[in-house]
């Protein structure tokens, strides 16, 4: 996550959310869910197609990418405790934000 809050840093926006992609596809990966990783792949191949892309003002902005870094971080440390549950809740919170940004 350093290489996500250095780009916050330098207010790079395409970098955060090309680090943003590889932080979800790995964790679909690492998850040995075929069919996880599969959907993971068509949405991010879709996501060019929506405001959501890291261009627009509300997902560009330094706070939001803060927040959403943070909640990568809280999903790690779950996943490393080995506490699947958090994990989810964790994961859910940070969907449910994500749906606050794109406004879906």
């Amino acid at each position: 996550h350093f290489r996500m809050e250095n780009s916050i840093h330098e207010n790079n926006v395409a970098v955060f959310y090309m680090l943003d992609k590889q932080f979800h596809l790995t964790i679909s990966e690492a998850s040995h869910n075929r069919v996880l990783l599969d959907m993971s792949r068509m949405l991010w191949e879709q996501r060019v197609n929506i405001p959501y892309a890291g261009l627009d003002k509300r997902s560009g902005d330094k706070n939001v990418l803060i927040k959403l870094n943070q909640q990568h971080k809280a999903i790690i440390e779950a996943i490393r405790a080995g506490n699947a549950d958090n994990a989810l809740q964790r994961a859910l919170l940070h969907l449910k934000y994500v749906r606050e940004i794109i406004g879906y």
